[in-house]
């Protein structure tokens, strides 16, 4: 995994609502506002290896979170999308995932974390903390908070201690309405040899400043925007370094509601048209089996995301059978009969919209020209549902060629986004990966089986 140094949790003070009044702030012991949030992390580094420039480091992750009640201790659950070599012109852009990870911890009311799944993220914990009583502008508190980093990009997760000084700075304008701003600032000091309950054992020194602004909205207690501003080297036994010099913006705002009903009455009606036009068009594989056969087994994808990080099916609340193929459960809630060109189901991350039958060219991303209805179809479903972001994910049967397999689901995945940008829906709402053919919902081992494994689905993310 690359670089994420930063991960900053902007709901943290979500159980610590600020209410001001002319003189002062107070705090409150429970959310207000609403229970579904996305948060949008973008870094922008310079990065040095043993002193010199090696370039500029733009990353960005995606998160949809869940609060389960409203209470001083809430728990929060969701998924993290990682998105790496993103680069600054492609802000509008549909990007490939690298890592999708879940999220799932209690917020207490003094602002710290209890973590129940952890998987590194968020990156910041039990930050910011607020003090129980009243506060006013200039008034200065400490709190101790855990930064998660991985400055080399190699998976190894490391805990460091901080101690942070806040200060509440008063009101200010911020798109338009009267936040709350606070000021954080703390340094980075840590030894393998006075701090020794740390992952990597190859990181021996850390040393660094950071400077952050901290918007809150006072009627939700919600985060607007954090900005990080960083400047940090990195010690290892080997003697050699690493510096990150630059800074984070992390966003949060209320999701987008998806209007579940509408969906379905649009999935209902493209389902029926779609019966009448498949009476007169034969019944060939979404991923023709053929196509398939000829994958290469060498890469023939410029760039592939050849170690797309999942969850355990577990996480996706489905159960495997013995043929490895996925099998729903209660807790997977079918919405419509299986059977027809598009499934809706309920899933953890959010409806899930499979596609089938969606013919492609032999050992090729190029749809074939006579399936363009079902891609204008698909576009017409997407579109009711407004402001959503969408992740797209290719499936192809298993037959033995691993590689080849996943290089061609991010193909063809891609290409299903390029085909709904095109047909007007925005690209920075897309991003996409391919699983090959790691994720059956049928048996490979009949024609039936691995059509139905060959797929493309759409998660309207939650």
């Amino acid at each position: 995994m690359k670089i994420i140094l930063l991960f900053l949790y902007i709901l943290c003070v979500s159980n610590n609502i600020l209410q001001s009044d002319e003189a002062s702030t107070q705090l409150s012991d429970k959310i207000a506002g609403q229970t579904r949030y996305t948060m949008t992390e973008r870094s922008n580094w310079s990065r040095y290896d043993n002193g010199s420039y090696t370039g500029l480091t733009h990353r960005e992750i995606r998160a949809n979170l869940r609060a389960e009640g409203i209470s001083a201790n809430t728990r929060f659950s969701g998924f993290i999308y990682v998105l790496e070599e993103t680069k600054k012109d492609m802000m509008l852009a549909a990007r490939p995932v690298d890592a999708i990870k879940e999220a799932s911890f209690t917020l207490h009311a003094d602002g710290s974390m209890e973590f129940h799944t952890d998987y590194g993220y968020p990156h910041f914990r039990n930050f910011p903390l607020i003090p129980n009583e009243a506060i006013k502008p200039g008034d200065i508190w400490e709190g101790e908070a855990i930064r998660v980093i991985d400055p080399k990009n190699n998976g190894t997760m490391t805990k460091l201690p901080i101690l942070v000084q806040y200060t509440f700075t008063g009101m200010q304008e911020y798109k338009g309405r009267q936040v709350q701003k606070i000021k954080a600032k703390f340094a980075t000091r840590f030894s393998k040899y006075n701090m020794p309950a740390v992952k990597d054992p190859e990181l021996i020194q850390a040393n660094g400043t950071h400077d952050a602004e901290i918007l809150i909205n006072p009627e939700t207690g919600v985060t607007m925007l954090i900005l990080d501003r960083l400047d940090e080297t990195f010690q290892y036994l080997d003697g050699s370094t690493i510096r990150l010099k630059g800074n984070t913006a992390i966003f949060t705002e209320s999701a987008a509601r998806v209007e579940k009903t509408t969906i379905l009455s649009k999935v209902k009606n493209q389902n029926n048209e779609a019966s009448k036009k498949n009476k007169g068009l034969s019944q060939n594989d979404s991923f023709s089996s053929s196509a398939d056969a000829a994958l290469p087994e060498k890469t023939r994808f410029a760039d592939p995301i050849n170690h797309v990080q999942d969850l355990p099916a577990a996480a996706e609340k489905s159960g495997r059978g013995g043929n490895g193929m996925i099998t729903q459960t209660p807790e997977t809630v079918a919405l419509l009969e299986d059977g027809s060109s598009f499934l809706l189901e309920e899933t953890p991350k959010g409806l899930r919209l499979s596609v089938r039958d969606i013919r492609f060219m032999a050992d090729s991303d190029s749809v074939l020209p006579d399936e363009y209805w079902r891609i204008d179809a698909l576009a017409d479903i997407l579109r009711s549902a407004e402001g959503s972001q969408f992740l797209v994910e290719g499936h192809t049967a298993k037959i033995g060629k691993p590689r080849g397999e996943l290089e061609l689901s991010i193909l063809r995945a891609k290409k299903i986004v390029d085909e709904l940008v095109k047909r007007g829906i925005a690209a920075d709402r897309f991003i996409y990966a391919g699983f090959g053919g790691e994720k059956p919902i049928a048996d490979n081992a009949t024609d039936k089986g691995r059509s139905m494994n060959r797929r493309v689905e759409i998660t309207i993310l939650e």
